[in-house]
Protein backbone atom coordinates (compact mmCIF):
# COMPACT_ATOMS: atom_id res chain seq x y z
CA UNK A 1 0.00 0.00 0.00
CA UNK A 2 1.26 3.06 -0.96
CA UNK A 3 2.76 5.42 1.74
CA UNK A 4 5.58 6.62 3.53
CA UNK A 5 7.18 5.21 6.66
CA UNK A 6 10.05 6.55 9.23
CA UNK A 7 12.89 4.93 11.04
CA UNK A 8 14.94 6.17 13.47
CA UNK A 9 18.27 6.01 14.08
CA UNK A 10 19.62 7.08 17.12
CA UNK A 11 23.68 7.98 17.04
CA UNK A 12 24.95 7.53 20.71
CA UNK A 13 28.91 7.71 19.90
CA UNK A 14 28.56 11.04 21.93
CA UNK A 15 27.95 14.61 21.87
CA UNK A 16 29.03 18.27 21.30
CA UNK A 17 26.89 19.92 23.82
CA UNK A 18 25.15 19.18 27.24
CA UNK A 19 22.26 20.88 28.91
CA UNK A 20 18.79 20.34 29.09
CA UNK A 21 18.17 20.53 25.19
CA UNK A 22 20.40 18.01 24.42
CA UNK A 23 20.06 14.30 24.51
CA UNK A 24 22.83 12.01 25.88
CA UNK A 25 25.22 9.65 25.21
CA UNK A 26 23.75 5.68 26.27
CA UNK A 27 26.70 4.26 27.13
CA UNK A 28 25.18 0.87 26.73
CA UNK A 29 24.87 0.78 23.33
CA UNK A 30 28.05 0.34 20.70
CA UNK A 31 28.72 2.97 19.20
CA UNK A 32 28.16 3.71 15.37
CA UNK A 33 32.11 2.73 14.84
CA UNK A 34 31.53 -0.94 16.24
CA UNK A 35 27.70 -1.13 14.81
CA UNK A 36 27.22 0.69 11.91
CA UNK A 37 23.89 -0.53 10.24
CA UNK A 38 21.30 -2.13 12.19
CA UNK A 39 19.28 -1.53 9.45
CA UNK A 40 19.37 -4.62 7.09
CA UNK A 41 16.89 -5.96 4.32
CA UNK A 42 14.02 -6.65 6.70
CA UNK A 43 13.68 -3.08 7.78
CA UNK A 44 13.92 -1.37 4.12
CA UNK A 45 11.17 -4.37 2.99
CA UNK A 46 8.81 -2.45 5.59
CA UNK A 47 8.66 0.28 3.27
CA UNK A 48 5.59 1.03 0.50
CA UNK A 49 7.33 3.17 -1.66
CA UNK A 50 9.46 5.56 0.44
CA UNK A 51 11.58 5.19 3.90
CA UNK A 52 12.88 7.86 5.54
CA UNK A 53 15.43 7.51 7.92
CA UNK A 54 16.28 9.60 10.57
CA UNK A 55 19.51 10.14 12.15
CA UNK A 56 19.62 11.93 15.49
CA UNK A 57 19.65 12.23 19.05
CA UNK A 58 23.53 13.11 21.17
CA UNK A 59 25.19 14.78 17.73
CA UNK A 60 24.80 12.54 14.65
CA UNK A 61 27.76 14.78 13.19
CA UNK A 62 30.05 13.59 15.77
CA UNK A 63 31.05 10.77 12.91
CA UNK A 64 32.64 12.00 9.82
CA UNK A 65 30.88 12.20 6.89
CA UNK A 66 32.45 9.06 5.68
CA UNK A 67 30.44 7.04 7.75
CA UNK A 68 27.15 8.26 6.12
CA UNK A 69 28.45 7.87 2.34
CA UNK A 70 29.03 4.16 3.52
CA UNK A 71 26.17 3.86 5.31
CA UNK A 72 24.27 5.09 2.34
CA UNK A 73 25.88 3.06 -0.13
CA UNK A 74 25.09 0.13 2.11
CA UNK A 75 21.18 0.76 2.36
CA UNK A 76 21.43 1.73 -0.96
CA UNK A 77 22.59 -1.99 -2.08
CA UNK A 78 19.36 -3.46 -0.80
CA UNK A 79 16.90 -1.25 -1.65
CA UNK A 80 14.17 -3.01 -3.22
CA UNK A 81 13.61 -0.94 -6.80
CA UNK A 82 10.56 0.19 -5.97
CA UNK A 83 11.33 2.02 -2.50
CA UNK A 84 12.91 5.38 -2.68
CA UNK A 85 14.98 6.34 0.28
CA UNK A 86 15.21 9.85 2.46
CA UNK A 87 17.97 10.39 4.38
CA UNK A 88 17.00 13.04 7.68
CA UNK A 89 19.67 14.41 9.82
CA UNK A 90 18.52 16.73 12.91
CA UNK A 91 22.24 18.20 14.19
CA UNK A 92 22.70 21.63 16.83
CA UNK A 93 24.56 22.94 12.99
CA UNK A 94 27.93 23.44 14.99
CA UNK A 95 29.79 20.46 13.07
CA UNK A 96 28.92 21.80 9.95
CA UNK A 97 31.91 21.98 7.52
CA UNK A 98 32.25 21.73 3.78
CA UNK A 99 32.53 18.31 4.18
CA UNK A 100 29.04 17.82 5.36
CA UNK A 101 27.76 20.62 3.20
CA UNK A 102 29.20 18.20 0.38
CA UNK A 103 27.51 15.30 1.71
CA UNK A 104 24.41 16.96 2.37
CA UNK A 105 23.86 18.24 -0.89
CA UNK A 106 25.12 14.92 -3.14
CA UNK A 107 22.73 12.72 -1.00
CA UNK A 108 19.81 15.17 -0.87
CA UNK A 109 19.87 14.71 2.87
CA UNK A 110 16.79 16.87 4.84
CA UNK A 111 18.65 18.26 7.25
CA UNK A 112 17.13 20.28 10.60
CA UNK A 113 18.96 22.81 12.82
CA UNK A 114 18.32 22.69 16.38
CA UNK A 115 18.09 26.42 17.48
CA UNK A 116 15.87 27.96 20.44
CA UNK A 117 15.81 31.50 19.20
CA UNK A 118 17.74 34.85 20.01
CA UNK A 119 21.30 34.10 21.72
CA UNK A 120 20.05 34.87 25.19
CA UNK A 121 17.45 32.37 24.84
CA UNK A 122 19.33 29.72 23.17
CA UNK A 123 22.91 29.97 25.04
CA UNK A 124 20.76 29.67 28.89
CA UNK A 125 20.34 25.28 28.02
CA UNK A 126 22.48 24.73 24.44
CA UNK A 127 26.04 24.84 25.74
CA UNK A 128 29.11 23.37 25.20
CA UNK A 129 31.05 21.09 27.66
CA UNK A 130 33.39 23.82 28.64
CA UNK A 131 29.81 25.52 29.19
CA UNK A 132 29.68 28.41 26.89
CA UNK A 133 27.12 29.37 24.46
CA UNK A 134 26.30 27.18 21.26
CA UNK A 135 24.53 30.14 19.34
CA UNK A 136 27.03 32.03 17.22
CA UNK A 137 28.27 28.08 16.08
CA UNK A 138 25.21 27.18 15.29
CA UNK A 139 24.58 30.01 13.00
CA UNK A 140 27.79 29.43 11.15
CA UNK A 141 26.77 26.30 10.37
CA UNK A 142 23.42 27.81 8.86
CA UNK A 143 25.57 30.32 7.12
CA UNK A 144 27.38 27.28 5.73
CA UNK A 145 24.39 25.39 4.53
CA UNK A 146 23.31 28.98 3.07
CA UNK A 147 26.61 28.90 1.00
CA UNK A 148 25.89 25.71 -0.72
CA UNK A 149 22.19 26.43 -1.41
CA UNK A 150 20.91 23.96 1.18
CA UNK A 151 17.57 24.04 2.74
CA UNK A 152 17.24 23.15 6.30
CA UNK A 153 14.37 23.53 8.96
CA UNK A 154 14.17 23.96 12.78
CA UNK A 155 13.18 22.97 15.80
CA UNK A 156 13.14 24.73 18.74
CA UNK A 157 12.29 23.98 22.33
CA UNK A 158 9.78 26.17 23.87
CA UNK A 159 10.58 27.18 27.55
CA UNK A 160 9.03 30.08 30.11
CA UNK A 161 11.39 32.60 28.54
CA UNK A 162 10.96 32.07 24.96
CA UNK A 163 6.90 32.12 25.86
CA UNK A 164 7.52 35.76 27.51
CA UNK A 165 8.05 37.28 23.92
CA UNK A 166 6.50 35.45 21.15
CA UNK A 167 7.25 38.44 19.33
CA UNK A 168 10.73 38.25 19.38
CA UNK A 169 10.98 34.43 18.51
CA UNK A 170 8.74 34.98 15.37
CA UNK A 171 10.68 37.62 14.22
CA UNK A 172 14.16 35.92 14.93
CA UNK A 173 12.72 32.65 13.09
CA UNK A 174 11.57 35.01 10.00
CA UNK A 175 15.03 36.76 9.66
CA UNK A 176 16.79 33.30 9.72
CA UNK A 177 14.36 32.41 7.01
CA UNK A 178 14.15 28.17 7.62
CA UNK A 179 11.81 26.38 5.27
CA UNK A 180 9.63 25.05 8.51
CA UNK A 181 10.11 25.50 12.21
CA UNK A 182 8.99 22.81 14.34
CA UNK A 183 8.09 24.24 18.43
CA UNK A 184 8.49 21.54 21.22
CA UNK A 185 7.34 22.34 24.51
CA UNK A 186 10.40 21.28 27.20
CA UNK A 187 9.49 18.58 29.09
CA UNK A 188 10.71 16.08 32.09
CA UNK A 189 12.64 13.65 29.70
CA UNK A 190 15.83 11.97 30.51
CA UNK A 191 18.16 14.25 32.40
CA UNK A 192 15.87 17.12 32.10
CA UNK A 193 14.21 16.26 35.30
CA UNK A 194 11.85 19.52 35.56
CA UNK A 195 10.56 22.31 32.87
CA UNK A 196 10.41 25.54 33.16
CA UNK A 197 7.14 25.49 32.20
CA UNK A 198 5.66 23.95 35.31
CA UNK A 199 3.96 27.25 36.74
CA UNK A 200 0.57 27.50 36.52
CA UNK A 201 -0.40 29.97 33.76
CA UNK A 202 1.60 27.92 31.65
CA UNK A 203 -1.88 27.38 29.73
CA UNK A 204 -2.46 30.96 29.13
CA UNK A 205 1.01 31.21 27.97
CA UNK A 206 0.76 29.05 25.15
CA UNK A 207 -2.53 30.21 23.97
CA UNK A 208 -1.06 33.79 23.91
CA UNK A 209 1.82 31.80 21.97
CA UNK A 210 -0.39 30.36 19.75
CA UNK A 211 -2.44 33.79 18.69
CA UNK A 212 0.64 35.55 18.08
CA UNK A 213 1.92 32.88 16.04
CA UNK A 214 -1.60 32.69 13.60
CA UNK A 215 -1.60 36.80 13.06
CA UNK A 216 -1.89 37.32 9.95
CA UNK A 217 1.49 39.05 9.12
CA UNK A 218 3.49 36.35 9.93
CA UNK A 219 5.33 34.50 7.08
CA UNK A 220 3.98 31.11 5.96
CA UNK A 221 7.15 28.87 7.14
CA UNK A 222 6.33 30.21 11.10
CA UNK A 223 2.45 30.99 10.51
CA UNK A 224 2.60 27.21 9.24
CA UNK A 225 4.89 26.17 12.05
CA UNK A 226 4.16 23.04 14.02
CA UNK A 227 3.49 23.11 17.72
CA UNK A 228 3.62 19.62 19.75
CA UNK A 229 0.12 19.32 21.46
CA UNK A 230 1.43 17.87 24.70
CA UNK A 231 0.30 20.08 27.41
CA UNK A 232 2.73 20.32 30.88
CA UNK A 233 1.22 19.90 33.59
CA UNK A 234 1.08 23.24 35.52
CA UNK A 235 1.95 23.30 39.14
CA UNK A 236 -0.99 23.18 41.64
CA UNK A 237 -1.46 26.75 43.70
Amino acid sequence: MPGKQAIRRRMHSGQTGKGKNCAVRDLQEPSPARKPLWLGPKWVGYAANVLSILWHAGEPLVVPPTFYRKAFDILEEFRPPQVGLKHCIQSNGTLISDEWCALFRDHQVEIGISIDGPQELHDRYRVSRNGRGTFHRTVAGIKRLRSFGIPFHVIAVLTRESLRDPEVIFSFFEELQPNRVHFNIEEIEGINRESSLNFIEVREELARFRQARDSGHRSSRVHESGLMTTEPNPRSP
